[in-house]
């Protein structure tokens, strides 16, 4: 476009043949004058701008919002302006451009304390200062953008009905703020907009953030934004397709609907932060960012990734080159997609259904809680494409499960044998590293299952949940029904271990919940009876055996026990009831109770005793007893 300038035009300064276009942001004109005259602009000019005599950098004025709780309440009207920071009227105020900064004090009305913008904001700073008024509203009408050239700061303030906050963010302004990295600042505020940081920008948030509705914080290319140690309660992050750029959000907590960084050159620091994924009926976690030489991304070797909601699908997506690493994994999904290499120290599963990608490999080094319970047993993990295999490898923790259809899995032969109990199901095509007990001969695999319940309890101490594949959030009560500490009301302890010489012999009762954020989550109930070892039988030591009435090992009786005879110290193998004694040889014997559960307790010491049956002379008494002669 061409822009002719009359030679009787002049700025304010009336200087003949000189004209200041001052805080004009200048694109694609072609100035036409005659040689003498002077054309300086002040503000920027694009490439395509020519026949301007000077450029310089346009210095921002501050103005003051002084408006009215009685009269119009427009951004755009001058007269709510002012350019004196004491709040006094100007009579020069305009409205702010691009270039200027928008200051909100004490003394800042505004009429139902809302400032309404019907145009697009072009700005450098917009500041409230820690005395404006508290929840102040700036609302635009629903299609307007803000364009940031600048700071954001909020004291308390609602900044809603705009479309997009454009920050541009690398005009460094030395009148307010010389640091090269602008802030954007709530201090308890609400930013409800979408963010487009744009080319350069170069951003730091100072304080917590929270967009009460899900918008999107989206990078493009080469923008550089900081959000260390703070909560982040919003959208997503995503990025623009093969931007190069920088997050940084170490030590925060995130709570979003997606993170979606799907740039192999986008650089995003992530130590010790925690993502939680809400609100979305399939959200999703991609990081496709660089990898090292050995094929491993650690960005999030030391962050935990949750997926919050009981949603239809979860899903985590990392680089084609390389394993994605985490801390933790919790997810909750209907199906858990693993789409690429993941690596996790730990895994919470409570989804029905893990799939993994075809060749690709999900792998877990320190405790992987993936079983099902006896609520779902249609739990599964599996290829996502039948028939080929994909990899599930266990380098540490727990290694048998229960409550699962395993199907197309590939256990890594050169770490753990997955184990998988008679409540599971082999769904074939299975390397010989993904083993099932036998429900024919495995049984009591699951709950308290095969607990020995007679236990010497200053020795044996813990009794443990672990039977029932408890998760990183179930939760555990424990009960005392009969015995010393017997509290039928109150839970003697909420841990999934707990120390039986605490409390003493008798029956126990756990009420296990695997999820209880979750409605409707599973409760499962159990009760054990423990009670005491019985001794070995010293009684015996004093008995005298006679021929005639002794002659096989049933015939030896303890009122109210059952014995159990050995031929030595250290078999594993009883005498049979019925086998006939030798006389004289050494025999070895246990003491057997009855738990009270069904089971039988048997004492683990056994009594040394030599056999020898006597021709008594007197009357018998009873065989297992002394005889008396006369």
């Amino acid at each position: 476009m061409n822009f002719i300038i009359n030679p009787n035009v002049t700025d304010q300064t009336n200087t003949a043949n000189v004209l200041t276009l001052k805080n004009y942001d200048v694109k694609n004109i072609k100035f036409i004058k005659n040689a003498s005259y002077i054309l300086n602009i002040s503000g920027s000019a694009d490439s395509k701008t020519t026949g301007y005599t000077s450029l310089t950098q346009a210095m921002p004025a501050n103005l003051y919002w002084i408006g009215s709780a009685s009269t119009t309440n427009q951004w755009s009207n001058s007269v709510n302006w002012t350019s004196n920071s004491d709040g006094s009227i100007s009579s020069s105020s305009c409205s702010p451009t691009k270039f200027d900064n928008a200051h909100f004090k004490s003394y800042s009305n505004a009429k139902g304390n809302e400032v309404a913008v019907n145009n697009d904001i072009y700005i450098n700073n917009i500041i409230f200062e820690s005395d404006s008024p508290q929840k102040m509203l700036i609302k635009g009408n629903g299609s307007r953008d803000i364009y940031l050239g600048g700071s954001l700061l909020l004291n308390n303030t609602d900044i809603s009905g705009f479309s997009r906050l454009l920050a541009a963010g690398k005009q460094i302004d030395p009148t307010y703020d010389p640091t090269p990295r602008h802030k954007i600042r709530l201090n308890g505020g609400n930013l409800n907009m979408r963010i487009n940081y744009l080319n350069g920008a170069y951003y730091k948030l100072v304080d917590n953030f929270t967009s009460i509705t899900n918008h999107v914080n989206y990078l493009t290319n080469g923008a550089d934004v900081e959000a260390n140690n703070i909560t982040i309660k919003t959208g997503s992050f995503s990025n623009e397709t093969n931007a190069s750029g920088k997050l940084n959000i170490d030590n925060s907590s995130l709570e979003l609907s997606n993170f979606n960084i799907n740039s192999g050159i986008f650089t995003v620091n992530a130590a010790n932060t925690v993502f939680k994924l809400v609100n979305n009926n399939s959200p999703y976690f991609t990081y496709l960012g660089p990898t090292t030489t050995s094929g491993v991304n650690s960005t999030f070797s030391t962050a935990t990734l949750e997926f919050v909601d009981k949603i239809p699908t979860n899903v985590i997506t990392g680089p084609s080159n390389g394993a994605l690493v985490f801390k933790s994994i919790t997810t909750r999904g209907v199906t858990f997609n693993v789409n690429s290499d993941v690596t996790t120290s730990v895994l919470n599963s409570l989804s029905n259904r893990i799939s993994i990608v075809a060749n690709k490999e999900l792998k877990v080094t320190e405790q992987a809680n993936i079983s099902g319970t006896s609520c779902d047993v249609t739990r599964s993990i599996v290829s996502a494409t039948p028939g080929t295999r994909a990899k599930f490898t266990i380098l540490g923790g727990a290694t048998n499960f229960d409550y699962l259809t395993v199907k197309d899995i590939d256990a890594n032969s050169s770490y753990q044998v997955l184990v998988f109990g008679t409540y599971s199901t082999n769904g074939g095509n299975n390397t010989s590293y993904v083993q099932f007990l036998d429900k024919t001969t495995d049984d009591s695999t699951y709950g308290f299952g095969a607990v020995y319940a007679c236990r010497d309890i200053a020795v044996d101490k813990m009794l443990s949940a672990s039977g029932f594949y408890p998760n990183a959030v179930t939760t555990y009560q424990w009960f005392k029904l009969t015995g010393t500490n017997a509290d039928l009301v109150t839970p003697i302890a909420t841990t999934r271990d707990i120390d039986l010489s605490l409390y003493g012999y008798g029956e126990y009762k756990l009420v296990i919940n695997y999820d209880p954020s979750t409605a409707g989550a599973c409760i499962i109930n159990d009760q054990i009876n423990i009670t005491p070892l019985p001794t070995k039988p010293t009684e015996l030591l004093d008995d005298k055996f006679c021929k005639n009435k002794v002659a096989i090992f049933d015939d030896i009786k303890i009122p109210g026990y059952k014995l159990v005879w050995y031929d030595s110290a250290t078999s594993t193998s009883p005498i049979l009831g019925t086998t006939p004694i030798v006389s004289g040889t050494t025999y070895y014997v246990a003491r057997k109770t009855d738990s009270g559960n069904g089971q039988d307790c048997e004492s683990i010491e056994r009594e040394k005793l030599v056999l020898n049956l006597d021709a008594c002379g007197g009357v018998y008494i009873n065989p297992a007893l002394r005889m008396r002669s006369f």
